[in-house]
């Protein structure tokens, strides 16, 4: 542990985390794909070239860091960088469809006009409550997301002290995963905001406590 982290702990244990060396999840948003300026959801969009140089950059910067475990969503974007980081660490991949993005249903892979143009009222109910409105056609509501992801981050970290992993997965689901570790309302999601292969990381401590020790590092 760092001096800074130390004089932390030692200010402000009794309010966080009681162990010098809790559980870590590493969270890697995906590279950059091939769709931009519209909703692609689960769909299996590919990584763009800058996407994938992305990914093989972030096997250098994950080098400081130790992985016991690298798990992924199951679709193609995510598992381009895990099999990459489990590779260089002579892991295998989690493969866990509960790691995808939000389902958004009919309106996956059409441009925000598009979709204002077919569906203007379900478009303007989404647009003051994007949090509990889904989409048609088996759209999820964010809150949707929270439940099945969430008890996957408790498989992940696992219990005891000490366990560090990596999960490769999307920019909505990660926001709900540090959204519950902030305590913050799921309304304000996107008061965070998170790039293409950035990292981010989350501490789980044995009296239950969480603390963010990065947002989109890059």
């Amino acid at each position: 542990m760092s001096e800074a982290s130390e004089q932390f702990r030692a200010t402000y244990g009794h309010l966080v985390g009681n162990s010098e060396n809790p559980n870590r999840l590493l969270l890697i948003r995906h590279g950059e794909v091939t769709m931009v300026g519209r909703p692609y959801g689960q769909l299996d969009v590919p990584l763009s070239e800058e996407g994938r140089e992305q990914s093989r950059t972030l096997v250098e910067r994950l080098r400081p860091y130790r992985i016991d475990a690298v798990y992924s969503s199951d679709l193609a974007r995510a598992r381009w960088a895990a099999e990459l980081i489990a590779a260089d660490r002579g892991l295998r991949v989690e493969v866990r469809r509960e790691l995808r993005e939000r389902r958004f249903g009919d309106w996956q892979g059409k441009t925000w006009d598009e979709i204002k143009a077919a569906w203007p009222d379900l478009f303007e109910r989404y647009r003051n409550d994007f949090l509990s409105v889904a989409a048609p056609g088996g759209g999820e509501t964010y809150l949707q997301v929270r439940d099945r992801v969430m008890p996957l981050v408790g498989e992940m970290v696992g219990d005891g002290e000490g366990r560090q992993v990596a999960a490769v997965a999307h920019a909505g689901l990660m926001r709900v995963i540090l959204a519950e570790a902030l305590g913050m309302p799921l309304a304000n999601l996107f008061r965070i905001w998170l790039d293409p292969a950035s990292l981010s990381i989350v501490e789980y401590h044995p009296n239950g406590r969480q603390v963010v020790r990065l947002i989109n590092g890059k």
